[in-house]
């Protein structure tokens, strides 16, 4: 469907069963080794809402001990600030989420 360098256009597909192939190229092997928690970012629509918990920092939404979480977050972002949240798994997978 498409190929490019780490930024690439949103591509639109059908509905349908999907695998995603990714081929990452690195003259330095520990740069590679990073890659291996490589984030893929896909975007659906929900067949229903998806409770998740949203936490202040990745070892919080981790679910790491000892992380700085539990406070509600109360931030104040003035025009063109930006925040990272960070998103949690929900508990337990939705009735409509298939394995796989």
């Amino acid at each position: 469907l498409q190929w490019g360098e780490y930024y690439t256009d949103p591509v639109k597909v059908p509905s349908g069963d999907f695998e995603v192939r990714l081929q990452v190229r690195h003259t330095d092997p520990g740069e590679l080794e990073r890659c291996k928690t490589l984030a893929c970012v896909l975007e659906m629509k929900l067949a229903s809402p998806l409770k998740v918990g949203v936490h202040a920092s990745r070892a919080a939404a981790m679910g790491f001990h000892g992380a700085p979480d539990g406070k509600p977050l109360s931030v104040v972002l003035e025009e063109g600030g930006l925040l990272s949240l960070f998103v949690s798994a929900p508990a337990s997978p939705p009735d409509w989420l298939e394995p796989g």
